[in-house]
């Protein structure tokens, strides 16, 4: 199914997430100019964290998850389980500034990233496009592209 503009950026976000996943996963492949030892993975997860993922949970929180909740309860359950995934997300970076085990804690994020991007692509996002009007989908772009700057702080 073709991806609706309203989620096509968060589609196209979740392109480098995917491939930040596939590093962090014991025994994933490496790619090109991105670090393979695990010093290396930890400084560029926690970089990836602060400059993009952060705000792209944020987004997904404040803006997609709030707007599919007020609009329809046939999701609920699949959104509380994405922001659970979220915090858990968050949790295992915090974790990687002071672990003993940084192997195991980048393959745990790796592993998690992974199932949680793959089920909001193949299962949230096409429910939201089969839920969801043209006319609503089209209300939540306008949401989604206005500005964010008075969004609170994602830490």
């Amino acid at each position: 199914m073709k991806r609706h503009l309203a989620l096509i950026n968060f589609s196209r976000e979740h392109h480098n997430a995917l491939i930040l996943a596939q590093i962090l996963k014991k025994d994933g492949p490496n790619f090109k100019d991105l670090p393979t030892d695990d010093e290396g993975k930890r400084t560029y997860t926690i970089s990836f964290y602060k400059t993009e993922l952060a705000k792209h949970f944020q987004h997904e929180e404040e803006i997609l998850f709030a707007f599919v909740d007020k609009q329809s309860s046939l999701l609920t359950e699949q959104t509380a389980l994405l922001i659970d995934e979220h915090k858990k997300l968050k949790n295992l970076i915090h974790q990687l500034s002071t672990t003993g085990n940084l192997e195991k804690v980048l393959d745990k994020i790796g592993m998690l990233l992974e199932k949680h991007i793959r089920f909001e692509e193949r299962v949230y996002f096409q429910k939201v496009q089969e839920i969801f009007s043209e006319k609503e989908l089209d209300e939540l772009l306008t949401l989604l592209s206005l500005p964010h700057g008075n969004s609170k702080k994602v830490s």
